[in-house]
């Protein structure tokens, strides 16, 4: 599943899947856009416990989405081992895996001073 498909979903595994992305870390505003949802309906969905027919489509979505992160952090790794060798700095390299691993918001500030300092 997409994040195209995700705007398919039916009314009510768009609920389950709001959840689950909100569980993740998802801003409303993120799901929203996600999701293509109105923001009462995301709002009103963290707060819903999932229906005993959804069960198996929360259990798949949640696995879905963790396969989709497993992915992307073996791309990462992968690239990250061809630039190793190239790259003469090693404190960019090592931004960009803190980045990669989930500290976005500081290492983005000291990549955006890096860039406007020219460095």
């Amino acid at each position: 599943m997409t994040d195209k498909d995700l705007k398919q979903l039916t009314r009510p595994e768009q609920k389950v899947a709001a959840r689950v992305l909100s569980k993740e870390g998802n801003s409303t505003r993120e799901i929203q856009k996600m999701i293509g949802i109105d923001d009462v309906t995301a709002w009103r969905a963290l707060d819903q416990v999932t229906p005993e027919g959804l069960k198996r489509f929360e259990a798949d979505f949640i696995n879905m989405r963790q396969l989709k992160k497993k992915k992307g952090i073996v791309a990462v790794d992968d690239r990250l081992l061809e630039l190793i060798p190239k790259e003469k700095r090693i404190d960019q390299v090592v931004k960009a895996g803190e980045y990669f691993a989930g500290n976005k918001e500081q290492t983005l500030q000291q990549i955006n001073i890096n860039v406007s300092r020219g460095e």
